[in-house]
């Protein structure tokens, strides 16, 4: 099976989607970026930490909890859930649902 050279630029942009997303969307939910002062190469360094350790808590609930094989595609369902939950907008939207009064 060759790979072609579309393959790895679809790979290595994967890869950095997962790297860096997650801790990008957390740190813009939680507003650390404005209330530190952080410039633009600390939140990518900050970014990065967060999203490995995500990346790293789910797939090690994955791998123990279901004995399964990981694969790329595993991960990316598992942090793609991470990404989304994790947007401020979703958040907000939580957050009002939850603030309205019982009808």
């Amino acid at each position: 099976m060759e790979i072609s050279l579309f393959n790895w630029i679809a790979f290595i942009l994967a890869f950095l989607y997962l790297l860096m997303l997650p801790g990008a969307n957390i740190l813009r939910t939680t507003g650390w970026v404005k209330k530190k002062g952080y410039n633009l190469p600390e939140a990518i360094v900050i970014a990065f930490g967060i999203s490995v350790a995500i990346l790293v808590i789910v797939s090690l609930l994955l791998a123990l909890s279901f004995s399964i094989g990981l694969n790329f595609y595993t991960l990316m369902i598992a942090e793609t859930l991470v990404i989304i939950l994790t947007t401020r907008e979703v958040v907000d939207f939580f957050r009002r649902l939850i603030k309205k009064p019982a009808a």
